[in-house]
């Protein structure tokens, strides 16, 4: 187990990647903290690597998905070269919360699709994120989240700088979300419509903001 907190720190050195027995490594509130070692996939034994309160971090480690018992992986950014990409979560059995940066970086649903998040039972909490919200790429922004269908026993789903202008099939389906406690849509500025979130019976929390362009709720004026 390795926590490092409240570091000012920039990168963590490259010997961490020779801690074998490591199962656990803890990040928190490392402001400057850029990117994480690039041999951390030699860790075979890590099953929680946990992300928190890191702004500055703009990158992952290469082929993340070499780390077969990883369970905890709340933070993933995707970038356009090989080994980034969405695949490398694929066979990852994660659960509890994940946070996917970088989404305006996946090419196309294919990739989206490699991410295999459906499969994810034990996933409670999603968040998705793109840092552009270029309207030249809403169409393909909306082909990404229609491809990131979640499990259906999620409790949390939010997702901010979406620049599509229609809402996926999925957001649409009671059944798919009926789990849910808490969604959060912030700055998603092209959506028209929002999704019939007043039918799923556990909703708890509704957090919207930024979305300036909204027109109709459940198909109602």
């Amino acid at each position: 187990y390795l926590n490092i907190r409240a570091s000012r720190i920039t990168t963590l050195p490259e010997c961490i990647s020779r801690l074998q027995k490591l199962q656990i490594l803890k990040l928190e509130e490392c402001e400057y903290l850029s990117c994480l070692p690039k041999h951390l996939t030699q860790l075979k034994d890590l099953r929680h690597l946990i992300i928190d309160d890191c702004d500055s971090l703009v990158e992952m480690p290469p082929n993340m998905g070499e780390l077969k018992c990883l369970k905890t992986l709340n933070l993933f950014i995707v970038e356009r070269k090989a080994g980034y990409g969405l695949s490398e979560l694929r066979d990852l059995q994660l659960g509890g919360k994940l946070h996917i940066k970088g989404l305006e970086n996946v090419v196309n649903e294919g990739d989206a699709r490699d991410a295999n998040l459906s499969a994810k039972k034990n996933l409670q909490n999603l968040y998705l994120s793109w840092d552009s919200s270029d309207a030249m790429c809403a169409a393909n922004s909306e082909r990404i989240l229609e491809a990131l269908q979640p499990p259906s026993n999620l409790k949390s789903f939010g997702m901010n700088g979406y620049s599509g202008v229609q809402l996926p099939s999925w957001m649409q389906n009671t059944s798919i979300l009926s789990s849910l406690v808490m969604v959060i849509l912030y700055d998603c500025k092209n959506c028209e419509q929002l999704p019939p979130l007043g039918k799923l019976p556990h909703l708890t929390v509704l957090y919207v903001s930024g979305m300036k362009d909204l027109k109709y709720i459940d198909d109602d004026s």
